[in-house]
């Protein structure tokens, strides 16, 4: 039986709820920071405003990666609970079905194993057995990857899920993500000095508010999606 839409509603509100508050945290962070390095030229506020922009940084993308998380963890469970047989949902979200077998072929040796796992996967159009997606287990839960969430997770849960609202409507929120994730990226893995980081382009008080701005946005925007698709079915074949 699949929770109540409401109870589905709410929980994904919440996770969205959560990624805002830190959004509108980290901003008046970053913006007090400036405001003292303005006050005081002088005194070494600016190590200060590189250190609160990595925060941003840092603490938005991880805001994005946990919220991708649950969602794709709440679609799974709400299609899991409501014992849907395989043959009645949306093509594209057969592959997931299928994921474990996929997975098991990428080693296996067996011929005989390899052609019965592949007429398996290749007939899921027939089989009238339930449908059971992936759940989370210690690795990264499919179709996430483990890395750093990037424009192109996004296009791959649009196409997987096969979502009915477009991924990117404003056209800032890709960049945007696209940006903060190679920042991110620069400062966990000290791609570059520190202080270079924030020499570059782009990476202005102005610049990490906008960037938040448009993650808070696009997050709204992927829950709604995901809202609509699971409360209207949307994930069964048409």
């Amino acid at each position: 039986m699949a929770p109540s839409s409401a109870t589905l509603t709410q929980n994904l509100v919440d996770q969205h709820d959560r990624l805002s508050q830190r959004a509108q945290r980290l901003k008046r962070l970053i913006i007090s920071v400036q405001t003292l390095a303005t006050a005081d030229p002088t005194a070494p506020n600016h190590f200060l405003l590189q250190e609160a922009r990595a925060a941003a940084v840092i603490g938005m993308v991880a805001e994005l990666e946990s919220l991708t998380r649950v969602a794709l963890k709440e679609i799974h469970e709400y299609i899991n609970r409501a014992s849907i047989p395989v043959n009645t949902i949306a093509a594209c979200l057969r592959q997931l079905v299928a994921h474990n077998e996929f997975e098991s072929l990428r080693n296996l040796q067996d011929a005989a194993k390899v052609w019965e796992k592949r007429a398996y996967t290749t007939s899921l159009d027939r089989q009238a057995v339930e449908v059971v997606l992936p759940l989370p287990t210690k690795g990264p839960l499919p179709p996430m990857d483990g890395r750093t969430p990037t424009p192109s997770l996004y296009n791959r849960i649009w196409s997987v899920y096969g979502l009915h609202r477009e991924a990117f409507p404003v056209a800032s929120w890709s960049p945007s993500i696209l940006k903060m994730a190679g920042l991110r990226n620069d400062i966990a893995h000290g791609n570059i000095p520190f202080h270079e980081i924030f020499q570059q382009p782009g990476v202005t008080v102005a610049d990490i508010e906008r960037y938040v701005d448009d993650i808070e946005a696009f997050s709204s925007h992927f829950i709604a999606t995901i809202v609509d698709y699971l409360t209207n079915s949307l994930y069964l074949s048409r």
